[in-house]
């Protein structure tokens, strides 16, 4: 899949909170669902969740990827 200019906005968003002194609580990374998806909690406690939209998928494709998801443990 292309990557877009998003796709560059949530990894610069995310490297600049991890900078700030956020924590990584979880990396970004791609989701059953279709976004790119992490969650940094910042110096003062406050958690945010930073995604970009990767795929559009059917309710059939995201019923059988969770699915495998929650086969895998997850």
């Amino acid at each position: 899949m292309k990557s877009s200019g998003a796709d560059k906005d949530v990894d610069q968003a995310f490297k600049q909170a991890a900078t700030a002194d956020a924590k990584v609580d979880m990396p970004l990374a791609g989701m059953f669902w279709g976004d790119r998806y992490g969650r940094p909690t910042g110096p003062w406690g406050h958690s945010w969740s930073l995604a970009t939209h990767k795929e559009d998928l059917s309710p059939e494709g995201l019923k059988k990827r969770a699915e495998a998801v929650r086969a895998k443990g997850g």
